[in-house]
Order: C-alpha cells, then structure tokens, then sequence
C-alpha cells in the first residue's frame, strides 16, 4: 500500500505542475498516467533483477551454469 499511496502522489504532484490554464483534462491525465507507468516499469525492472540476482547466486552455490537473458 505504501508503494502504491508513493507512485499515485508522485504522479498527482506531476499533473499540479503540469496543470495550466487552457490545457484540457486529458493532456493532464496522461501526464498522470505516464508518471505512474514510469514509477510501474522500474518497479517491473528492478524486481525482475533482484530475481535473476537470487537465481544466479543459487546456480553458484549448487554449481550449476548461470541462465543466460536472451
């Protein structure tokens, strides 16, 4: 939940400085959605790497190759 209150204030907090007279709701919706996105994909990117992290350590322990990324 922690995560989740950070990445959606982060994203409002963009859409506030973004937010000018004359620009429509949607151009600041998308700056809503691209913060959010942002915050979603490293998320993705950064546990995807402490997995393959584990996984490589364990391959050492046991002596097995590490997997290789394609």
């Amino acid at each position: 939940m922690k995560y989740v209150c950070k990445v959606s204030s982060d994203a409002h907090k963009q859409v506030m400085l973004y937010a000018k007279p004359g620009r429509m709701e949607y151009q600041c919706e998308s700056v809503f959605w691209i913060t959010a996105t942002a915050w979603a994909a490293v998320a993705m990117v950064v546990h995807a790497y402490a997995a393959l992290a584990i996984t490589q350590r364990y391959c050492t322990m046991v002596t097995l190759p590490p997997p290789t990324v394609d």
